[in-house]
C-alpha cells in the first residue's frame, strides 16, 4: 500500500468535519470573534512549533528563513493574495453555513473547488487532460447538481 494514500485521512476528516464544527463555533460568537479565536490557537501552535524548532533544529530554521529570501517577488505576491483570499473565503464560509445547510454549502463549494482546480491545472500548469478527468468531473457536477437541486431552485427564485 502507498504510504501517502494515508495521507488522505486527516485531509478528509478536517474537511468533513470543520464546517460542523465552525456551525457549532457559530452558536456561541460572532464570525469575527471565531475567526479571531481559530487564529489566536494557529498562531498559539505555530509559537510552540517554531520554538521547537528554535532550540532542537536550529540549522533547519534559519535554512527554510533564508530560503525565503531567494523566493520570486511574484510568489511572495501570490502568497500574500492568498492569505487574504483565507482569510476572506472564511468569513463568507462562516456566513454561508450560519444561514444554510452544510450538506448544502459545502458539496457546492468543494464542486465548485473541483471544476476551477481542473481548468487552473490545465490552463496555467499544462496538466494533461484526459477524458477520463472531464467525464469524472462532470459527474462531480451533475450529482451536486442533483444532490441540491431544490435549494438551487429556491436560490434562484430569491
Amino acid at each position: 500500500m502507498n504510504i501517502y494514500l494515508l495521507y488522505f485521512i486527516p485531509v478528509i476528516l478536517v474537511w468533513s468535519l470543520g464546517d460542523f464544527a465552525q456551525k457549532e463555533y457559530s452558536k456561541h460568537l460572532s464570525n469575527l470573534e471565531i475567526m479571531y479565536a481559530n487564529h489566536i490557537v494557529y498562531a498559539f501552535v505555530f509559537i510552540l512549533g517554531f520554538i521547537y524548532l528554535y532550540f532542537y533544529k536550529k540549522k533547519e530554521l534559519n535554512k527554510g528563513i533564508n530560503n525565503i529570501k531567494f523566493v520570486p517577488t511574484k510568489t511572495k505576491l501570490i502568497m500574500i493574495i492568498m492569505v487574504l483570499l483565507s482569510f476572506l473565503s472564511y468569513y463568507f464560509n462562516l456566513i454561508l453555513i450560519k444561514n444554510f445547510d452544510i450538506s448544502y454549502t459545502t458539496p457546492m463549494i468543494r464542486g465548485g473547488s473541483a471544476m476551477l482546480i481542473l481548468l487552473i491545472s490545465y490552463i496555467v500548469y499544462n496538466e494533461i487532460m484526459t477524458i477520463n478527468k472531464i467525464i469524472g468531473f462532470t459527474f462531480i457536477t451533475i450529482g451536486i447538481f442533483i444532490l441540491n437541486f431544490k435549494d438551487v431552485m429556491k436560490f434562484l427564485k430569491e
